[in-house]
């Protein structure tokens, strides 16, 4: 099927008042002024997560930051794994904010950073293999507009200790372009069931400096 590349979140319509907001000029204003906070890895201020986490923070100003090589500077939220005994499944989402546009939104597009026992790094994600999923009438007010999730399993002989939550300044100022398998469309011909009803599209998610997130972890790998 055809692809199609979107400007802004395609799954972002509208968003009542109820939504979360973000300043975007604001945020970048603070992100450009914000000071790194460690010269290296090891250094970063972490937080140890429960072995049956569910974490929600925000990255924004007053955030610590880091320069991270490449990818340049960007705030982030450093977590130390508790031992594992069995294989567990770690899930961390960025959800879209109303950036103040019209049926537009912006996300903090995550990378995760994994670093063994001592802080050296094991490997990073690439955001354009992050899923895009679809807020519900179920979500809480900051957390409806959807969300970008990445998952992954960690096994006791991974070697991974700690894991680091981060952007890059690609990825603020340019945002990402992801394959979403399933974006629903509609016309006088296209059929109104699933799954004829929905193409393969890649949207261009908007990056921001700033964001809403959430850290889990569950036993098992389903």
């Amino acid at each position: 099927m055809m692809s199609r590349t979107f400007a802004l979140l395609a799954l972002v319509l509208a968003c009542a008042a109820a939504c979360a907001g973000l300043d975007m000029p604001s945020s970048l204003a603070a992100y450009d002024r914000a000071s790194v906070c460690c010269a290296t890895l090891g250094q970063l201020p972490v937080e140890t997560l429960p072995p049956d986490a569910n974490v929600v923070f925000d990255l924004g100003e007053g955030s610590p930051a880091f320069a991270f090589g490449e990818q340049g500077k960007s705030y982030f939220k450093a977590f130390e794994i508790p031992p594992l005994t069995a294989p567990t499944r770690l899930v961390v989402r960025s959800y879209v904010l109303h950036d103040g546009l019209v049926s537009s939104g912006a996300a903090f597009i995550p990378v995760v950073t994994f670093l063994d026992e001592q802080r050296n790094p094991v490997a990073s994600t690439d955001p354009r293999a992050l899923k895009i999923r679809q807020g519900t009438m179920f979500d809480a007010p900051s957390e409806g507009l959807g969300n970008l999730e990445y998952e992954t399993i960690l096994t006791p002989d991974s070697g991974i200790r700690y894991v680091v939550v981060h952007s890059g300044r690609e990825f603020i100022r340019s945002g990402v372009a992801i394959q979403h398998p399933n974006v629903k469309v509609t016309g006088p011909n296209v059929p109104r069931l699933p799954p004829f009803d929905t193409v393969p599209m890649t949207l261009l998610v908007k990056g921001s400096p700033a964001g809403h997130l959430r850290v889990r972890l569950a036993s098992g790998t389903r």
